[in-house]
């Protein structure tokens, strides 16, 4: 008979509650009871997100591509 050998793995960390409450906070609504049961935390994400994305998009690169630092 041949004999596997056993891989070790690594101890995995118990999470903390604040380490449970961050992951919990940074997942994305599945349903819309669950956007309701965020209410203002999700819709002032959702704009920042946005806001971020968009300004970095659409006046940042453009910005920086007119200087000649980019690109």
């Amino acid at each position: 008979m041949r004999q596997e050998a056993l891989i070790e793995r690594p101890a995995v960390q118990p999470e903390t509650a604040k380490q449970k409450k961050r992951r919990r906070f940074l997942k994305f609504p599945k349903s819309w009871g669950e956007v309701k049961k965020l209410g203002w935390k999700f819709v002032t994400a959702f704009i920042l997100f946005y806001l971020i994305r968009d300004t970095i998009l659409y006046i940042l690169i453009p910005y920086l591509i007119a200087r000649g630092i980019f690109f």
